[in-house]
C-alpha cells in the first residue's frame, strides 16, 4: 500500500506504508482493509496513524504560517524535518537581508529574479505556471542543474 499526498492539485511522489493488502480486501471508498483478521486491524491502525500524523504536520505548518505543499508534507513525515530550502525561500531570505543593508538596491535583484523565471519559460519552452511551481517547490540545488 502506498501513501499519496496531494496539495492544491500537486502530488508528491508516493511512498510505501509497508502495509500489504490484497485488492479484494481493500475498500477504496472508506480507505481501509475490510478483512476480519488481527493483521488487518493492525494494518488499519497503522494507516490511520499515518493519516493522522500527516494531518498533524499540516495543522502545525498552518499554525506557524509556513508554506504548505505536498512535497513539504511528505518531507516532514518521512524525515521528521524541514525539506531543503526552495528557490523562492532562499531568494526571499536574500531580499530581506539586502533590504536591511544600508544603500543596497533591491530592484536590481528583483529584476534578475524576474529574468531568470522568464528565461526558463522562453528558452526552454516551460509554461509559466510550471516555472512558478518549480520556483515555489524546487530546492536551490535542483534549480542550479536546470
Amino acid at each position: 500500500m502506498y501513501c499519496r499526498i496531494n496539495s492544491e492539485g500537486v502530488r508528491a511522489g508516493d511512498f510505501s506504508t509497508n502495509v500489504k493488502v490484497l485488492p479484494a480486501d481493500w475498500h477504496a471508498k472508506c480507505q481501509c482493509i475490510v478483512a476480519d483478521t488481527e493483521e488487518a486491524r493492525e494494518d488499519n491502525t497503522r494507516l490511520l496513524a499515518i493519516r493522522i500524523e500527516i494531518k498533524s504536520i499540516y495543522n502545525k505548518l498552518v499554525r506557524e504560517g509556513k508554506p504548505i505543499t505536498a512535497g513539504i508534507l511528505k518531507a516532514y513525515y518521512l524525515n521528521d524535518q524541514a525539506p531543503a530550502v526552495t528557490f523562492l525561500e532562499a531568494f526571499s531570505e536574500m531580499m530581506d537581508h539586502l533590504r536591511k543593508r544600508a544603500g543596497c538596491t533591491v530592484d536590481n535583484y528583483q529584476n534578475k529574479y524576474n529574468k531568470t523565471a522568464a528565461n526558463l519559460w522562453v528558452n526552454n519552452g516551460v509554461p509559466p505556471e510550471t516555472v512558478v511551481r518549480m520556483l515555489e517547490q524546487s530546492d536551490v540545488k535542483t534549480l542550479m542543474r536546470f
